[in-house]
């Protein structure tokens, strides 16, 4: 072989152990009897091609492609590059080497960043059932019906939801979406994106791995529009829901009192407010209604039932609410 048009092992060694470092060997999954190297950006993993050929029809494909003669090799093993992130490569790999149920199926609280690119690259790589199995803990976060989105707010005040979300994590949730063909989550996604900054929206948002994660801008617009919607539908809600007392009411003076002094507290908090909290519109309604206790059980049915009047929970037809009625009305289920 012509070394001055190939790769040796010595000159990707040298380069992994180079003063610049641009290459460096994977602390967790360089094995010294692995027999294929993935570079993505500049991490290198030595791993097997049995294990990935087992579970991935793409992987087996690209091994048994006829390669060219001259190949780039490292460690006499052939070199695959790949377009993936690190820590998304190695979230795939933990997953194949210690098996979905440990890894999917485990107690533990996983970040959204590692179920997410479990069910892009399931997707990618043709890995069905890892796909399906990610899909279903992002579907439990991201739902297209109220009572399941009410369920998952608490289970997330609570620390009991299966998947770990960051605000901003909202992003890569509509851009999975978009990619997987899986529009049931889009209500919920971008329902969250409506709660970050016009600086999230319109700049993106700076991942683990130093990517910048960015809506498009047809979903910049439709964020920026229903942040329109939402803020006035907050504003007018509260004032609805808390400007009377019921006319059944069992104790209306004190029940008036005290929903006028929530509502003055509301008004009054309003400029200081630094996060977009005016956007809330479906907040949770047992959070709601612990605020109420000490009101008599029919003023908080009655609240409850201003509630829906005002347009902030909407059930009908699984939409959440009504400012992105369009985008629910075509949703459909995930394949």
């Amino acid at each position: 072989m012509d070394s001055s048009t190939s790769l040796s092992s010595t000159d990707i060694r040298m380069e992994l152990e180079g003063e610049e470092g641009e290459l460096r060997k994977d602390d967790e999954f360089w094995f010294t009897d692995g027999n294929i190297v993935l570079i993505t950006r500049n991490v290198a993993f030595r791993v097997h091609q049995g294990v990935l050929s087992r579970h991935s029809d793409v992987f087996r494909d690209l091994f048994t492609v006829p390669q060219p003669a001259v190949q780039e090799r490292m460690f006499d093993s052939p070199v695959v590059r790949l377009s993936d992130s690190a820590s998304d490569l190695r979230h795939l790999l933990r997953v194949l080497y210690d098996g979905r149920r440990f890894y999917l199926m485990r107690e533990d609280r996983l970040p959204f960043a590692a179920v997410e690119a479990l069910v892009r690259l399931g997707q990618k790589y043709e890995i069905q059932d890892l796909r399906e199995q990610g899909l279903v803990l992002l579907k439990a976060v991201f739902p297209d019906n109220f009572l399941a989105w009410n369920a998952s707010l608490k289970a997330n005040s609570e620390d009991t939801s299966t998947v770990v979300m960051e605000t901003t994590d909202a992003i890569a949730a509509v851009n999975l979406a978009r990619v997987i063909g899986c529009r049931s989550m889009l209500p919920a996604a971008l329902y969250r994106c409506c709660q970050l900054s016009a600086a999230e929206l319109c700049g993106g948002v700076s991942r683990g791995d130093g990517h910048t994660e960015q809506l498009s801008a047809e979903d910049v617009e439709r964020c920026i529009d229903a942040k329109a919607r939402l803020m006035s539908a907050y504003a007018v809600g509260r004032m609805r829901r808390y400007s009377m007392a019921s006319t059944d009411c069992l104790r209306k003076p004190m029940c008036a009192a005290t929903m006028h002094s929530v509502l003055q507290r509301s008004v009054d908090s309003y400029p200081r407010r630094v996060k977009i909290q005016q956007c809330e519109t479906l907040d949770d309604m047992d959070r709601t209604i612990d605020l109420l206790r000490g009101l008599c059980v029919i003023y908080v049915g009655d609240y409850l039932t201003r509630c829906l009047e005002t347009g902030a929970i909407t059930i009908q037809g699984n939409v959440l609410y009504s400012g992105y009625s369009e985008v629910y009305a075509s949703a459909s289920s995930c394949g």
